[in-house]
């Protein structure tokens, strides 16, 4: 019988910088208690640029009013740095997270934020540093920070991670309005929908889908990826049936060795090894005798990717589907 156990939570205890913060959440009530129109410019400012001020509709129904070009943006969220990192002149950036190096991709790309700031903790001191116009994080970050950073007048903006494949281009097209960057980011979509498309292709004209398990290991304990996640809607755009999913399993989950011997799956995705990952995905399964049985493994059909690609949530999510796409051709 399979189990695969769902993901528990657990939530951080906030940074114990007390006193700051007492002080920046002083500041953000007087500031929130005020006008919440865009500000009047100071006599003597610089015109904002050409299509500013702006309103910007958010997937959540909300809004956000821009004054003026972002020239100051912090990313707070690994899931926004490849997209940013590609609408944006990277002197516009001022700040990313510092997982970015490792999950996003700046993990094979490293030269492109050499000697760029990034930040370990979404904390107001730390990202005031910073002196940002507009910060990019997640629904899951700070709730703190972001109050304090919004009194203070910064523009914030949350933003879920994608879960399907046609989140992909509004979200390029979205954060290009977002930088002013429309034309920019209407080409990448532009390649971007093309790319999907040719795999939709590919993935209709084959018999048969494969099944495959995408799978990881931490210690002793597997993970994997069942439907309402990205990689899922990878698998099944490269033209695979994701068996975790097929059995009705959702999210990320727990998958004891059991478990996958009774998924048997013809096809096994796993992360290489490179940086933070040791590799012991990759080589436990194929080198774990309790595995040997497996069909993946007896037929060497283990496709091994870069960490970073195995876990993205950005666009480029669309880089493995093609890279795992091309093992079937």
């Amino acid at each position: 019988m399979i189990s695969l156990q769902p993901e528990s939570r657990s939530i951080r205890p906030a940074a114990a910088r007390w006193v700051c913060t007492v002080l920046l959440a002083l500041c953000a009530g007087l500031a929130g208690c005020r006008d919440r129109s865009p500000p009047t410019p100071r006599p003597g400012a610089a015109p904002p640029a050409a299509g500013f001020p702006r309103t910007v509709a958010l997937p959540d129904g909300s809004e956000v009013e821009l004054a003026d070009r972002p020239r100051r943006v912090v990313v707070a969220n690994t899931a926004l740095v490849d997209a940013s990192l590609e609408l944006l002149a990277t002197d516009r950036i001022v700040a990313l997270c510092d997982q970015a190096r490792t999950w996003s991709s700046l993990a094979a790309h490293p030269e492109i934020w050499a000697g760029r700031p990034t930040f370990r903790h979404f904390d107001a001191e730390t990202i005031l540093a910073y002196s940002p116009d507009l910060v990019l994080c997640s629904p899951f970050s700070q709730l703190e920070t972001v109050h304090v950073l919004r009194g203070l007048g910064i523009q914030v903006v949350k933003l879920a991670d994608p879960t399907t494949i046609d989140e992909l281009g509004p979200r390029l097209t979205l954060l290009g309005r977002l930088f002013d960057t429309e034309e920019r980011a209407a080409e990448l979509r532009q390649d971007l929908d093309a790319r999907i498309a040719a795999l939709r292709t590919r993935a209709a004209s084959r018999e048969h889908r494969p099944s495959l398990v995408a799978y990881s290991r931490l210690g002793e304990e597997g993970w994997t990826m069942g439907s309402g996640t990205l990689i899922h809607a990878a698998i099944e755009l490269a033209g695979f049936e994701n068996a975790v999913a097929a059995v009705g399993r959702e999210g990320a989950r727990r998958l004891p060795l059991e478990d996958l011997l009774a998924l048997d799956p013809e096809w096994l995705l796993v992360p290489a090894a490179f940086g933070e990952e040791d590799g012991l995905s990759q080589s436990s399964v194929q080198r774990d005798p309790r595995l040997a049985r497996l069909r993946a493994r007896r037929n060497d059909r283990i496709v091994a990717i870069h960490p970073w690609l195995f876990s993205t949530t950005s666009h480029e999510i669309v880089t493995a589907a093609e890279q795992l796409a091309v093992r079937l051709d």
